[in-house]
């Protein structure tokens, strides 16, 4: 039996030391590279918090939000699900125009059932062995974004690799989500502040200060179509004397839900214009359009049964006036001819649709729809 000179049994033990410490040094930079990616997520997250903690703006949130995951992050994709009252939406990015990834609400949907009530999180490290809904490789991880009982929707991160989401990162997506909470909060806050501001109380339109602001801004102003249409309550002044003021509140109200949905229905804004009057404006809408939400709206009007506390039956009815212009038209002159066809309307008999007709003169009827 060969005996192995001390000579080899030197080398095989430096040899064994030199893969001990190439196993220590690799320990050791495993240990230097993570120190090195907490201190840069640290970093990153102060820098998020920073700025996310000034914007209000829920677009302008998700765009910086969705630009840190893709560009700092590295993910291959990555979409926040909102939900905010009945609003729902979805916003996704990709850092490759051609991926076949897609976060649908049915994405989120399932996500959700999976996450369950309890659960805050939920991380697939390998897609391969664990595919949800289209995602079938890579890594995926999604967060709750909450604030006490409020919860805001889910966030979604999807890495073309496996094994890419470490306990560093993991951590990082926690506390982004859990910020998001209290920006999502403080947002919601401001819209309602906001909301308030720009919204009439009663019926529930944009009240006429909005509308006086967006005149100021040249909203309307530009290329295209423009269309608006004045209505006035018929004999309102009745209502409230025979039946008073809170039945004619409840007049005011049904008359403006029935106009937010058809105005809306069709892409344009209401607005409580004064006492018992609404306007409706149009960007981009054809004229004919126009007149048959007006008409449309006549007709749902006079459909609408309103009963008293001592169970009087009644209903009312309305007058339209009518204007479409180009856009370079102002707004301020087109809800002054919508006027003087609303003018028409109520001196001709009252609940009709009249268009505005330029010129018009006083010996000349306009144009009843």
């Amino acid at each position: 039996m060969e005996t192995k000179s001390g000579i080899e049994t030197g080398f095989e033990a430096i040899q064994r030391g030199m893969e001990t410490l190439k196993v220590e040094l690799a320990k050791k930079d495993k240990r230097i590279q993570q120190l090195e990616e907490v201190q840069a997520l640290s970093d990153l997250f102060r820098q998020v918090n920073t700025y996310m903690g000034s914007i209000l703006d829920f677009e302008s949130m998700l765009d910086m939000l969705s630009d840190v995951l893709v560009g700092a992050m590295g993910v291959s994709a990555c979409a926040i699900l909102v939900e905010i009252g009945e609003s729902r939406q979805v916003k996704e990015k990709h850092t490759n125009a051609a991926s076949q990834v897609r976060f649908s609400p049915e994405f989120f949907d399932i996500v959700a059932r999976v996450m369950g009530v309890t659960q805050t999180s939920l991380l697939v490290n390998n897609l391969e062995r664990q595919s949800i809904d289209g995602f079938t490789k890579g890594a995926l991880i999604v967060f709750s974004l909450h604030r006490g009982t409020n919860r805001y929707g889910l966030i979604a991160a999807h890495y073309d690799q496996s094994g890419m989401i470490t306990k560093q990162r993991e951590e990082f997506f926690s506390l982004i989500a859990g910020q998001l909470g209290v920006y999502f909060e403080n947002a919601r806050l401001y819209t309602q502040m906001r909301e308030s501001a720009i919204t009439d109380g009663l019926t529930q339109l944009r009240n006429r200060a909005y509308l006086e602001t967006l005149i100021k801004e040249n909203h309307y102003r530009g290329s295209g179509q423009l269309g608006v249409f004045l209505l006035d309550i018929d004999h309102f002044k009745k209502v409230n004397d025979v039946h008073g003021h809170p039945v004619g509140d409840v007049v005011l109200r049904a008359v403006g839900r029935l106009m937010f949905e058809e105005v809306r229905r069709l892409g344009g804004r209401s607005f409580r214009y004064g006492g018992e009057e609404m306007l409706a404006v149009f960007a981009d809408q054809d004229p004919v359009v126009v007149s048959q939400c007006a008409k449309t709206l006549l007709m749902r009007i006079r459909s609408e049964v309103f009963q008293t506390e001592a169970c009087v039956r009644f209903q009312v009815t309305a007058s339209f006036g009518v204007c479409s212009d180009t856009a370079d038209k102002p707004l301020t002159e087109m809800i002054q001819n919508a006027d003087l066809a609303l003018y028409e309307a109520k001196h001709t008999g009252r609940n009709r649709v009249v268009a505005f007709r330029d010129p018009v003169m006083p010996n000349i009827k306009m144009s009843e729809q």
